[in-house]
């Protein structure tokens, strides 16, 4: 039996943490920030330009189904998820309304005034912003990205646009035949300055942000250089970043998917980056992720392992301090977090996934840094505070393919330290599902979602009650094998 000690804490207790093969979490007054303002536009969408009709909108109009889905997270967190339109497809499509020759032979989609409509449609429905992504093929001409982003704000509209995001991975360029493979990082820092400048020179266009990035991994020891030159145009950057790929031929599993060197190793290596964002008075966002790169593989990116992961995954990247990430959608992928069988809308176990966020951050929040001892390093703790009302909520991720028997949980503190936590219950909410590996009868805190996208009936909570010690109030509970629970406790009434 191993024991890792989280946090210094009394020999005694974490000796008897041990001993009870169980965890034990001291939640205290303490905060080591970063704060989450808007805990539902943390997370957001990164949509394919060619899977905008029948996923975001029908035609010119939005998607019932997929609108409702993102309401029910709105409903819990109070904002809607920002949309960004993107990935490889914003270098393979263009505007051309008039069917003109297409600059390259990667242009492989047309963007549609329909397209621009629907967009404009669920992005007004939802009270939410768009991150739109332009073509970056030409790399010394930006007329055509340029006539692109003008159809965008006149169709769209400024208030409904975040920002324009140059070209997606133009790290990989010289790799996938956008580029000629003698294409150097210091050739695009200053082909992207052109793109840059000519937006801000374009008065239509002059007042939407520029976000700088879209950056795939490979040139990680100059993108804080690219921040610091660009800053000047550049309000935003992003990075992608997936734990497994598929592509070449690579088979990933969801025990790869649940460990932790494919989850917190690849996030937290990155922490420079957000410091050197943080130095320039920037952000860097998580712009594009999912469980694996390539369009996800079936059996792992649309099973419950990969909902355990993607809490998991969400809760380092707010660890690391990025602002926010995206979970990035492509054609028919099994990644996606929805579904359509017909016109019936299926939420998969990453959609679950996201109501359980949802559920446990509430509005906002500061992540706490609680004193925990665990004799199990593969169910992850992680405790925030409610920025509305104080009160402490921790999310325990079981990831533990290979137990058997659910763990023992023991949540306390001293009521000194929390004078306005009500000191009688705690409630628990889970999220589970029939296996780790499929996506079948999942419910979020009991909650499932019908072919409209409406959630059947209200989240379920248990309570539990405190047992006392002096000054000590403490909450016991079981965690099961491959499930997540919030524990939240509640302000003093």
């Amino acid at each position: 039996m191993r024991c890792s000690k989280t946090f210094s804490y009394l020999f005694f207790l974490f000796a008897f943490a041990c001993a009870q093969q169980g965890i034990y979490v001291e939640l205290n007054s303490s905060d080591k920030g970063p704060i989450v303002e808007k805990s539902s536009q943390y997370f957001s969408l990164s949509i394919e330009w060619d899977l905008i009709q029948g996923y975001l909108a029908n035609k010119t109009e939005f998607e019932p189904a997929t609108t409702q889905l993102l309401s029910n997270l709105k409903a819990l967190s109070g904002s809607a998820p920002v949309l960004r339109i993107g990935g490889n497809s914003a270098d393979y499509s263009e505007w051309n309304p008039n069917h003109e020759r297409p600059y390259s032979s990667h242009v492989t989609y047309n963007i549609t005034l329909d397209d621009l409509k629907g967009l404009k449609s669920i992005a007004t429905q939802l009270k939410t912003k768009l991150i739109l992504g332009l073509n970056f093929l030409n790399p010394i001409d930006p007329s055509r990205s340029l006539k692109e982003a003008e159809a965008i704000v006149e169709t769209i509209g400024e208030d409904l646009i975040q920002s324009f995001e140059i070209g997606n991975e133009p790290d990989l360029y010289k790799n996938n035949g956008v580029r000629p493979k003698t294409f150097t990082f210091k050739q695009y820092t200053s082909q992207f300055l052109v793109y840059a400048k000519s937006l801000r020179d374009q008065e239509i266009t002059s007042g939407i942000h520029v976000q700088g990035g879209a950056w795939a991994g490979l040139d990680q020891d100059k993108y804080a250089g690219f921040m610091k030159m660009t800053s000047d145009w550049c309000d935003d950057y992003s990075f992608h970043a997936y734990p497994l790929t598929s592509c070449n031929d690579k088979h990933p599993t969801v025990q790869q998917l649940l460990q932790d060197s494919h989850g917190q190793a690849v996030i937290r290596s990155h922490r420079f980056l957000t410091k050197a964002a943080a130095q320039l008075k920037t952000t860097l966002t998580l712009g594009e992720t999912n469980s694996v790169s390539c369009q996800g593989y079936g059996s792992v990116s649309d099973t419950f392992g990969a909902a355990l992961w993607a809490l998991d995954w969400t809760m380092n990247t707010v660890y690391t301090h990025f602002s926010g990430l995206y979970w990035h959608s492509h054609k028919g992928a099994p990644y996606n977090f929805v579904q359509y069988d017909g016109e019936r809308a299926v939420a998969k176990p990453l959609y679950y996934a996201m109501y359980f966020y949802s559920l446990f951050a509430g509005r906002s929040y500061t992540l706490s840094s609680p004193n925990v001892i665990t004799s199990n390093e593969k169910v992850k703790t992680w405790c925030i505070k409610d920025n509305e009302n104080g009160t402490p909520r921790c999310l325990f991720i079981h990831k533990d393919l290979n137990a058997t028997q659910p763990i023992n949980v023991t949540l306390s503190w001293y009521q000194a330290d929390l004078p306005k936590v009500d000191t009688e219950f705690i409630q628990l909410a889970t999220l589970k599902g029939n296996s780790p590996f499929n996506g079948e009868t999942v419910t979020a805190a009991g909650v499932t979602f019908d072919g409209e996208g409406k959630p059947q009936g209200e989240p379920q909570w248990t309570r539990v009650v405190a047992s006392r010690r002096r000054n000590i109030i403490s909450f016991n509970f079981e965690i099961r094998p491959t499930t997540a629970v919030i524990a939240a406790t509640l302000p003093v009434q």
